[in-house]
């Protein structure tokens, strides 16, 4: 399973990732979001991808994707339990049902030591991937936990799986709202100066010297000019478009290679946007 950083692109082991960010699995298809109150970690040498409670809550969520398992075959498995490491057993209550078309069932200890909790739910995408996500908690903070599985797998998409390509579900317009790029010729040899302020409300303001974005278009949009930008694209490469107040708009070419940034094949480099309200 493969799993994004930088907007969505392959993520990095132990590295934390907030609410609100995008998750996408180019093996498997399966794209989703860090919940509200939540943060992600794929730990070093797992395969499992961890959601864990940011507000101190008792209680952890593991999702991994799998393939080649029918419903038949994972109601068996939920019913056969999974060992855990001190040789207890965590299997279905014994009713599994369906909660917004997903597969799912509380779950309990065969023998119960320790007061724990525990729900899972599956659900399978047109490509011949399933992710699971199951929550482990304190019984008496379950139902708050549930809401955050339940945002994890409700926000779950399904695209074209492309272990090939890391930007495959690469959303430009998520990634470039509330940033700042910066000519990287201008940050290594202080020349050759371009600023972008992109921000989430959809404005923009553009900061351009010498040679500007576009090669023969410098003259015109020298200078700082504001107005409103837009992007569609999903992918390593897109069209940025800069609809200008007082100049016709200007279509520029960007894409992401090695998580690198450029803009009609001039690297810059991109930041938060501080300026931006």
């Amino acid at each position: 399973m493969i799993w994004p950083a930088l907007g969505q692109t392959n993520i990095k082991p132990a590295v934390m990732y907030q609410a609100g960010e995008h998750i996408y699995g180019a093996r498997s298809g399966a794209a989703s979001v860090v919940p509200q109150g939540w943060v992600g970690l794929l730990p070093r040498d797992s395969e499992i991808f961890l959601l864990m409670p940011a507000n101190g809550l008792n209680g952890e969520i593991y999702v991994l994707a799998d393939s080649g398992v029918t419903d038949a075959q994972r109601k068996q498995a939920w019913l056969a339990g999974l060992e855990l490491d001190n040789g207890n057993v965590l299997r279905s209550d014994g009713k599994i049902f369906k909660r917004n078309g997903n597969l799912a069932s509380f779950a309990i200890l065969d023998e119960p030591t320790e007061p724990l909790t525990a729900y899972i739910e599956s659900q399978c995408g047109p490509y011949g991937y399933c992710l699971s996500a199951l929550l482990l908690a304190d019984p008496t903070q379950q139902e708050e936990l549930l809401q955050g599985l339940y945002a994890f797998m409700d926000s779950l998409r399904w695209q074209t799986p492309n272990g090939g390509n890391a930007y495959a579900g690469f959303n430009w317009h998520d990634f470039l709202a509330g940033k700042h790029l910066i000519n990287y010729a201008h940050v290594r040899q202080g020349k050759d100066e371009s600023d972008l302020w992109l921000c989430a409300d959809g404005s923009f303001t553009t900061r351009l010297k010498r040679t500007g974005l576009q090669k023969g278009e410098a003259g015109a949009y020298k200078g700082t000019h504001k107005g409103t930008w837009q992007i569609d694209a999903v992918g390593d490469t897109g069209i940025l478009r800069l609809n200008y107040e007082k100049l016709p708009p200007l279509e520029v070419e960007i894409t992401i290679k090695d998580d690198r940034v450029f803009i009609n094949g001039k690297r810059f480099l991109v930041i938060r946007a501080d300026n931006c309200r």
